[in-house]
């Protein structure tokens, strides 16, 4: 896996998207990156806005939204770790 994003918030934004904010703490992520959640669950990011700017690619450090899919809000909780 190429980085750790820790989530500070999310929200369902209909349909199989879910908007999660937080902190990329190492490494980077990029649009069409495939991750895992804690509980293993696989997802895909989607998007991903800097500033409400959209970005490729982020690195560590930077705050940012990511829009996900294939996980719902069951699947995370605020302070736990998505891996890609």
């Amino acid at each position: 896996m190429a980085g750790e994003f820790v989530i500070g918030d999310f929200k369902n934004m209909g349909g199989d998207t879910l908007l999660v904010s937080g902190k990329v703490e190492s490494g980077e992520i990029s649009e069409g990156d495939v991750g895992k959640t804690l509980k293993s669950k696989r997802l895909a990011v989607i998007k991903i806005e800097k500033k409400g700017i959209r970005a490729a690619k982020v690195a560590e450090k930077e705050q940012v939204n990511i829009f996900v899919k294939y996980i719902v809000p069951a699947d995370i909780g605020v302070g736990q770790s998505l891996f890609f």
